[in-house]
C-alpha cells in the first residue's frame, strides 16, 4: 500500500493535462500560422452541375450571396455518429440556369473536378483513379 498516493498524484496529473488539452483543441486557435489560417480565404470551390456536367469554381466569399438549395440524401437514419452528410447543397449552374451543380473536389493527378458526395449520397471518386486502381485504360 506504500506508493499509493504518488500513483494518485501521477493519475491525478494526467487528468488534468489531458482536460487542459482537451479545452485548447475545443476552443483555443493553438499555434497555427497566420498564413495558414487565411488559405482557407483563398481557397477555390469547385461544384459540377449533375445535368451538363459544368465544371464551376467558386470563391468563399461568394458562396455566401448564391442561392443554395439542400436535398434530403435518400437512405435511413440510423441514430449514432454520421460520417457523410444527410443533405447535399446545389448551386444554380451558369449553363443550365437550374439548381443541379453539387459541390465537387478536384483531383490532383488527373485535374478533373468530380463530385464528392454522389446525388445518390454515395461517396464520390475521380473516374480515372477508379479506372487506373482497377487496371483499366483507355485506347
Amino acid at each position: 500500500m506504500k506508493g499509493n498516493g504518488f500513483k494518485i498524484a501521477i493519475v491525478g496529473v494526467c487528468l488534468v493535462v489531458a482536460g487542459v488539452l482537451l479545452y485548447r483543441n475545443l476552443y483555443g486557435q493553438g499555434d497555427v500560422p497566420e498564413e495558414f489560417r487565411n488559405q482557407a480565404a483563398r481557397a477555390t470551390l469547385w461544384y459540377k452541375c449533375t445535368k451538363c456536367g459544368e465544371v464551376i469554381s467558386v470563391k468563399p466569399e461568394q458562396i455566401e450571396g448564391m442561392k443554395i438549395k439542400e436535398v434530403e440524401l435518400p437512405g435511413e437514419s440510423v441514430p449514432g455518429l454520421r460520417i457523410s452528410p444527410k443533405k447535399l447543397q446545389y448551386i444554380e449552374c451558369p449553363i443550365c440556369k437550374d439548381m443541379t451543380a453539387i459541390f465537387g473536389a478536384k483531383c490532383e493527378k488527373h485535374d478533373l473536378v468530380y463530385y464528392s458526395i454522389n446525388p445518390d449520397g454515395s461517396r464520390g471518386n475521380c473516374m480515372k483513379c477508379v479506372d487506373e486502381l482497377e487496371g483499366r485504360t483507355e485506347g
